[in-house]
Formats: structure tokens, C-alpha cells, sequence
């Protein structure tokens, strides 16, 4: 994150619904969700850690 340059990561923030840059923190707790006992049910998805930036496109 510290490499993305500061215009670049400002636009990412702007086009994003929920306002804020995504962390490393983000995905890990994702994956720590799905390792558990709470995602026994879940198989066969694609799970978009993506901050709601794709709300919309096409």
C-alpha cells in the first residue's frame, strides 16, 4: 500500500462506496472466516473482497 502513489490510491478511495482503501488485514480476516467452523457451509463460491467497489459496474 505504501508504494501505490497518493493520487492513485485518493481515486481508488473516491471510487469506492464505502469510502476508505482496502488492507491486507481485509483479505486475512476473509480467509480466517473461511478456515473457521462459521463458513462449514460454504463451498463452491467466489468470495469478492472487494469493498463494495464493484457495486454496479457491468
Amino acid at each position: 500500500v505504501k508504494t501505490i502513489p497518493l493520487g492513485i490510491r485518493e481515486a481508488g478511495r473516491r471510487m469506492n462506496s464505502m469510502s476508505q482503501g482496502g488492507l491486507p488485514v481485509d483479505v486475512a480476516e476473509a480467509i480466517t472466516w473461511l478456515s473457521g467452523p462459521g463458513a462449514a457451509a460454504v463451498s463452491g463460491n467466489v468470495v469478492g473482497v472487494n469493498g463494495q467497489m464493484l457495486i454496479g459496474a457491468s
